[in-house]
């Protein structure tokens, strides 16, 4: 099975471009300051990751044939039906969001988020060539592992003060 790398780089895109959209009409509805600078912040960097997946989407097609092997036949299969909500549901949806969403709803969607974009990227890491684009990738990985650490703290401190 052949793969187009530049449909996963879009794919990545949309991912975090997705992300994006759902931190920033998270933070339109937080109920504090802190937190709508917390979610605003999360939307920012979602979105230096869409710029970060451009360029190594750019750099690979200069590069590299935009169509790679899948050796083993499942990884474009995976990676379409995880962004298509088969394998996870289809991103952090704003209109799943409204006034009366908790913010452990909003917290436990990011975490979920955050989850199902690391396993995207680590397969998708495997059909990048280039060790460089490996490593960009690699560091997005670990950003958005980062991200569930934080989003999760913050979701014990709710839970913490809403038991009091």
């Amino acid at each position: 099975m052949i793969i187009n790398a530049e449909e996963i780089f879009e794919m990545a895109i949309q991912i975090e471009r997705d992300g994006e959209n759902f931190y920033k009409r998270a933070a339109s509805i937080a109920p504090s300051p802190e937190t709508k600078n917390f979610l605003n912040s999360l939307a920012g960097i979602e979105k230096d990751h869409q710029m970060v997946f451009i360029g190594i989407k750019d750099a690979y097609v200069a590069k590299h044939e935009t169509t790679v092997p899948d050796l083993d036949g499942q990884a474009l299969s995976y990676l379409r039906a995880m962004v298509e909500g088969k394998v996870f549901g289809s991103g952090p949806s704003t209109t799943s969001l409204n006034n009366n969403s908790s913010l452990n709803d909003i917290f436990q969607t990011a975490v979920d988020f955050e989850k199902n974009s690391v396993v995207f990227f680590s397969v998708m890491k495997k059909i990048v060539p280039d060790n460089d684009d490996k490593n960009k990738i690699d560091i997005l990985i670990n950003e958005e592992v980062g991200h569930i650490a934080v989003i999760s703290r913050e979701m014990a401190a709710v839970r913490k003060t809403s038991a009091l």
